[in-house]
């Protein structure tokens, strides 16, 4: 069981965060960058991103532009607030796409008859076969530069991880006593995989899954830091950190107030996700507690 059952569901889930303080601390940043993404948009006007003010280009931090003002005279901190809503919503779309391409994929090749597997498996490994970040890169040079090309160059490129996590949760669970016994009852294959495994190996995959929202908002930062995505005025954290290179020396702010959030922002996802890792397996509570 992955909760006690003396515990509901949520209970577990709260001790398991507030037992260190790192883990509360990770949970804490995680939902304040989740409150920030939502009311961004409602408490900063869009204009943010279209004014440009030559007169007040690369202004130093003050208490008018706690983050200084960038080449165009924009206001730094309301860019890199408005870019945390852009990228975490780009980042729960990928997540979201290429969960639901590779846990089907990956389900369907741990379950089924050898040579499905084969198939399945050597298609993924393929992809597997060329780093994810390039991958990517050479999925955006053939589909386009806006965000949206940029989405589908992620899921291509993320989609074979969760496939490969999948297919092992799965072969691990389908040996189990209670399998053999359905298959004995005469429980139609379909629902065997997906009314009874695949509940049952879904907490390990989400504790995965929210590292990847991390990786994923790293790559679309990276992607973007290159060139690839839309112009300057849109709000997203790796173009704001390209546009401010060439006056780093002169500015650092431009680069290091947007590295930092994007930093942070990162960071969140992956000490929440240790933590989960922590609660759905008892087996490291004691090795990862601090």
């Amino acid at each position: 069981m992955i909760f006690p059952l003396s515990l509901p569901w949520y209970r577990a889930f709260l001790n398991s965060i507030t037992e260190t303080k790192f883990r509360l601390f990770a949970f804490s940043l995680l939902i304040g960058t989740m409150i920030v993404a939502l009311i961004s948009p409602l408490v900063i006007p869009s204009s943010v991103v279209y004014l440009v003010q030559p007169t007040k280009s690369l202004l130093p931090p003050s208490y008018a532009h706690i983050f200084g003002t960038d080449l165009y005279g924009r206001d730094l901190f309301g860019l890199c607030l408005l870019s945390i809503t852009v990228d975490l919503q780009i980042a729960y779309s990928v997540t979201i796409a290429s969960f639901g391409i590779g846990m089907f994929i990956g389900a369907v090749a741990g379950y089924a008859r050898r040579s499905a597997d084969e198939v399945l498996m050597r298609i993924t490994d393929v992809f597997l076969s060329i780093p994810a970040f390039i991958l990517a890169m050479a999925v955006a040079v053939a589909v386009g530069h806006t965000l949206f090309d940029l989405q589908i160059a992620l899921v291509v490129a993320i989609w074979p991880a969760y496939a490969r996590i999948v297919r092992g949760q799965v072969l691990s669970e389908r040996n189990k006593l209670y399998i053999d016994s359905l298959k004995l009852m005469n429980v139609p294959a379909r629902k065997i995989l997906f009314s009874h495994i695949m509940p049952n190996i879904i907490y390990p995959v989400l504790a995965f899954l929210t590292v990847q929202i991390g990786v994923t908002i790293l790559f679309l930062s990276g992607l973007t830091f290159l060139g690839f995505g839309s112009g300057p005025f849109t709000p997203e954290l790796g173009r704001i950190i390209s546009d401010g290179l060439d006056n780093f020396f002169q500015a650092p702010w431009i680069v290091l107030f947007p590295g930092f959030v994007l930093s942070i922002l990162v960071f969140s996802f992956n000490l929440f996700g240790d933590a989960l890792r922590d609660m759905f397996d008892p087996r490291l509570k004691n090795i990862r507690s601090v």
